[in-house]
């Protein structure tokens, strides 16, 4: 692996600079022309040809207008540094950036390093397209979680992809004005132009609050988040509305320690995912309620049994949500019971060794790999494949085989419905 070369945030704004002077080839009112190869041989000189490099997209992968692709037409690709955050005001020259701007800004493998103990706050000053993706953000003491505010100008678009955050708190919000433009009427009219954000499989993140400006926002590929707050906006209007996703698989609030402050967020998302009838995503927000339900009926103090009615009603309730969690992660995931269900099936097949000495390996071969049919007829499927052994086995043993045969039907019938469930969910 490349080493990280050291490099102050004052410093490195000096860089871009000194890129954006260097590519630029034509400048007017009207139109800017540029080519970033043109700064490589300073780039060079400054020993950070490796570390700081452009690349354009790759069309052949997918087409043009694909989602899929990481890199836009022009990029700028910021790779194995150790930067010094010297400055929190280095963003907030008002200067024209361009062309710099005019590139999406990758940050790959980084180390961010925090001057303040506790703070820090990293804003972009123009509006375009930027992608954070295996970095670390630290601060100097891990006594405390640190904070880390992230703000980006109106209708801008980012990614944070498998960064380590270290146990800190992430704000982030798309600083929006207003943007007018004149109806079919001719009157000015003026509408919000929101910007995108997309988290994918991050993890550190003691706290996430995702702030106001983003129309579009994506939360996927397993983040670990201990607390999780979205500035939604619920509005029929469809324009106006959030456009949210999680992914089925997000350890939100893994401790269940902000209970009751998640359930009411994923009642505002579902109410979202209703009105956009997205059913798909009704369903991943209704587990993650489940997983809730389930702490506060576990939570709450059992009844005395001489209230029998809610006696019976509560264990009912605890059972049924214990049952959901521990079976399949509430139908999440459909690799548990089929193992359980296959590893139980085999283990009662078993059973016959305990009793009958002449029961032996190709005996419990045959048993198992019975027809589906003869599952039922437990004790009469061991006599039919033992043969004339069986006949010396005594009646009470036949018995306990009847009641092993009635338990496996309850088995494979309790946990091929938790398999189903995950399957179709």
């Amino acid at each position: 692996m490349q080493k990280r070369k050291k490099i102050k945030l004052t410093r490195l704004a000096e860089v871009f600079r000194e890129i954006a002077v260097q590519s630029t080839i034509s400048r007017s009112e009207q139109s800017l022309s540029w080519d970033f190869d043109r700064s490589s041989k300073y780039l060079r000189k400054q020993e950070l040809q490796n570390h700081i490099y452009f690349i354009s997209r790759n069309g052949i992968l997918f087409p043009l207008n694909s989602e899929r692709h990481k890199y836009e037409l022009s990029n700028i690709v910021v790779r194995n540094l150790e930067i010094d955050l010297d400055d929190r005001s280095v963003w907030d020259d008002s200067g024209d950036w361009a062309p710099i701007s005019s590139a999406k800004l990758h940050f790959e493998s980084c180390q961010f390093i925090s001057l303040s103990p506790n703070m820090w706050s990293m804003a972009m000053p123009w509006s375009g397209s930027f992608h954070y993706e295996k970095n670390e953000f630290c601060f100097p003491s891990d006594r405390y979680s640190g904070n880390w505010l992230f703000s980006f100008q109106e209708g801008s678009r980012v990614w944070f992809v498998k960064n380590n955050f270290m146990g800190s708190n992430i704000q982030t919000r798309c600083l929006s004005r207003s943007k007018g433009r004149s109806n079919s009427e001719g009157d000015a009219k003026t509408e919000p132009w929101w910007g995108r954000i997309a988290l994918v499989a991050n993890k550190g993140m003691h706290e996430l609050w995702i702030q106001e400006g983003y129309s579009s926002i994506e939360i996927s590929g397993m983040n670990r988040i201990d607390r999780l707050t979205v500035d939604l906006i619920v509005d029929n209007d469809l324009s106006m509305r959030t456009s949210i996703y999680i992914g089925p698989r997000e350890r939100i609030d893994p401790a269940f320690h902000n209970c009751l402050q998640h359930r009411s967020l994923f009642l505002n998302m579902r109410q979202i995912a209703a009105m956009n009838h997205d059913s798909r995503q009704l369903l991943v927000l209704d587990r993650q309620l489940e997983r809730i339900e389930y702490f506060l009926n576990k939570g709450r103090e059992a009844p005395s049994m001489l209230e029998y009615g809610v006696w019976i009603e509560y264990w009912q309730d605890r059972i049924l949500h214990a049952w959901r969690r521990w079976s399949s992660d509430f139908y999440r995931s459909w690799l548990r019971p089929l193992v359980v269900l296959i590893v139980g099936y085999l283990v009662i097949n078993m059973a016959p060794a305990l009793f009958v000495e002449s029961f032996l390996t190709n005996h419990w071969i045959d048993f198992t790999l019975r027809p589906i049919t003869e599952i039922a007829t437990y004790e009469a499927t061991l006599g039919r494949i033992m043969g004339d052994e069986y006949k010396t086995v005594p009646a009470s043993a036949k018995s306990l085989f009847r009641l092993a045969g009635l338990v496996e039907v309850v088995w494979i019938g309790v946990w091929g419905f938790a398999l189903a469930k995950s399957i179709k969910r």
